[in-house]
């Protein structure tokens, strides 16, 4: 269902049903949220790698799961949802970056693996649906984490009209960084995991703290609070090391050896 691979700056999760197109099932969208829910506590943690086996990434919800779903009541349906979203957010809050590395068809649900992550790379065929008004029903449950990655304006047609989108439209849209093929987008991602990993975990941590910051504030309460953000970090152990190392090339403790 999900394998997992732990290093010590690196974790990577990648989805394991590759003869169901890695369709979400309940278990599964539990163990995905237990195990970004369990990396975010570890402070040494600089990058998460989300991948998938078999031809597709992420078809969306399990077709026996959404047989399940027919016969629930509203209110189950309703606690059913939270859960999902409850997955999606984990993957967005977490505290460490997460690349996402697409391929084949990404269905429904699988778009908001792609559009809680932080960093997402795709294979240039790779082919996008928001398929769910197809089936008479809404892609409610994503809708935050994808209207945050897409322009609206992509965001109204894909969802609305359920049509197939390529890798390139994808990454015109803002929910895609990088297409290309397979060799190159391991390549891309190689070197972006390499790149974070020479970061300061908690720096990068405090950086995310920023994206969601952003919107809940007002444009004075946000120049507060990025000025006290960057104070803390001048002033703590991390950021001290950092700008030594910038001014003597001495190597601070927290670099990856």
């Amino acid at each position: 269902m999900l394998e997992i691979q732990k290093k010590k700056y690196v974790h990577q999760i990648t989805l394991n049903r590759p003869d169901l197109h890695n369709a979400f099932h309940p278990e599964m969208i539990e163990g995905i949220t237990a195990f970004f829910k369990d990396a975010a506590k570890d402070p040494e943690l600089r990058a998460i790698v989300l991948k998938a086996n078999g031809k597709s990434f992420c078809a969306g919800a399990d077709l026996n799961w959404m047989k399940e779903m027919a016969s629930y009541s509203e209110q189950e349906n309703k606690e059913d949802a939270i859960k999902l979203y409850e997955m999606f957010e984990a993957i967005y809050m977490c505290p460490v970056t997460v690349v996402t590395k697409a391929h084949g068809n990404v269905y429904g649900g699988g778009l908001g693996l792609l559009a809680a992550s932080d960093i997402v790379v795709a294979e240039k065929h790779t082919k996008f649906c928001f398929s769910e008004v197809k089936w008479g029903l809404s892609p409610a449950t994503i809708s935050p984490f994808v209207l945050e990655k897409m322009t609206a304006s992509a965001a109204r047609e894909f969802m609305l009209t359920a049509k197939r989108f390529s890798a390139l439209e994808a990454k015109d849209s803002g929910l895609v960084r990088f297409i290309g093929h397979e060799d190159e987008v391991e390549d891309y991602l190689t070197a972006t995991v390499e790149a974070l990993v020479e970061n300061g975990p908690q720096a990068m941590r405090k950086t995310k703290e920023l994206f969601s910051s952003y919107r809940e504030k007002s444009v004075d309460k946000n120049k507060e609070f990025t000025a006290e953000v960057i104070a803390a970090c001048r002033v703590g152990d991390e950021g001290q090391e950092g700008l030594n190392f910038f001014l003597t090339k001495e190597i601070p403790k927290w670099k990856a050896k």
